[in-house]
């Protein structure tokens, strides 16, 4: 049986990338459907959400578009992955998927360095503790991905390219289907 190759999640890379770029501006002579198209991820490293992250993260959105400020990119960019993903009930995911709450082993495939994080919602995000929010290119790059599945991002210094080692928690798999 031939193994299959880790998928690399150059949507995140080419996604982070246009978000990050100033020609993402409104512009009198661009339509909504055209920034929205430049936006959008390619299908090729597909995720999938349960039902409860999806509603919690589609709550999320609505509260933070009320507020000033709310049509940020970021924001623009978690909607099309919440819209592309595959939606199962909580006990129908894969143990081996990055849910929200998920604590996950990373490789670095540039330093070969391991790192371990938690995606997690904005409201306790703590980089210095690995609790990463959905909203960073990270955490959104990393929700709904697999082990071995790799994902990057362009950041100030360089472009990150991480493995997916394991899933070390994923609520869902522990029976926890509330947090």
């Amino acid at each position: 049986m031939a193994s299959k190759a880790p998928a690399r999640a150059t949507w995140a890379s080419t996604r982070a990338a246009q978000l990050a770029g100033a020609d993402l501006q409104p512009s009198p002579d661009r339509t909504d459907d055209t920034r929205r198209s430049q936006l959008m991820a390619p299908h090729s490293n597909p995720i999938v959400l349960t039902e409860f992250d999806r509603d919690r993260l589609a709550r999320l959105l609505e509260a933070l578009r009320a507020r000033p400020g709310g049509d940020s990119p970021n924001l623009e960019a978690l909607e099309i992955e919440i819209e592309r993903a595959d939606v199962v009930k909580p006990a129908d995911i894969p143990p081996n998927v990055v849910t929200m709450n998920s604590k996950v082993e990373l490789f670095d495939l540039d330093t070969e360095e391991r790192l371990c994080v938690t995606v997690v919602f904005p409201g306790i995000a703590d980089v210095k503790s690995g609790r990463i929010s959905v909203l960073a290119p990270m955490g959104l790059a990393l929700l709904g991905c697999r082990e071995s599945d790799e994902v990057e991002w362009p950041t100030p210094s360089r472009t990150r390219r991480l493995r997916i080692e394991r899933i070390v928690y994923q609520p869902e798999a522990s029976g926890r289907f509330d947090l």
